[in-house]
């Protein structure tokens, strides 16, 4: 957000993911390539802090996510990036494979250095 309070962007802003494609609850859904989070079908997904689910990184209170001073946040990166995400070292046993597609942030969106990070997708 600016100093006035005035969002920065009027519109969503889109930019491109990678998920896992995992069996969940029956079905076939998409995953975060980082975090065992099944997003949701179909409805908005909303951020949470994930540092305090991890002891060694905890950092006092809890905050609304994305915080200018934690990597918290929905992440979505340039066209440009995303591939870097399909070559990592990150794998998952339970995925059954990777896809590419486009993500609307909104809310409050930062951006950094690999693309966006915000509060809802």
């Amino acid at each position: 957000m600016s100093v006035s309070g005035a969002p920065d962007y009027v519109e969503p802003v889109v930019g491109w993911r990678v998920w896992y494609v995992v069996e969940a609850g029956g079905a076939t859904r998409l995953s975060s390539v980082f975090h065992q989070m099944v997003w949701p079908t179909r409805e908005p997904l909303a951020a949470v802090c994930l540092r305090s689910r991890f002891p060694r990184r905890r950092q006092g209170n809890s905050h609304a996510a994305p915080a200018a001073s934690c990597g918290c946040g929905i992440y979505a990166a340039s066209v440009e990036r995303v591939g870097e995400y399909l070559t990592g070292p990150r794998a998952s046993r339970r995925a059954m494979g990777a896809v590419v597609g486009r993500v609307a942030l909104w809310g409050t969106v930062v951006e950094c250095a690999q693309g966006w990070r915000a509060s809802l997708a």
